[in-house]
């Protein structure tokens, strides 16, 4: 069994992977002004958009090598990480301003 060396990115794929989320996330936080406790929602939002995203090794997106379908981006394309937002909450008449956090989180 080989072990890669500590603290060096280069030498495991999953590692580029968390370094490749890391930046996107930093980027968003940043040009979205998003406060820092929110990095968890940021990431789970960078970490979708990435699934979503074709790969041209493969010719395929992340998210169809595993479960076999196209997924379904519409969601995405209604707002970006961060964007005030009007909802209604059930039972409530009047309509409340918020900030979308992305769709799983």
């Amino acid at each position: 069994m080989d072990y890669s060396a500590p603290y060096k990115q280069r030498g495991n794929l999953a590692e580029q992977g968390v370094k490749f989320l890391k930046k996107r996330v930093e980027y968003t936080m940043c040009t979205q002004g998003v406060h820092e406790r929110l990095w968890n929602y940021c990431l789970c939002y960078e970490a979708d958009i990435h699934n979503r995203i074709w790969n041209p090794q493969t010719g395929r997106t992340g998210w169809e090598s595993v479960f076999g379908n196209t997924p379904d981006i519409s969601e995405y394309l209604d707002f970006d990480f961060f964007s005030w937002v009007w909802f209604w909450e059930p039972g409530n008449k009047r309509a409340s301003l918020g900030r979308w956090m992305g769709i799983n989180c």
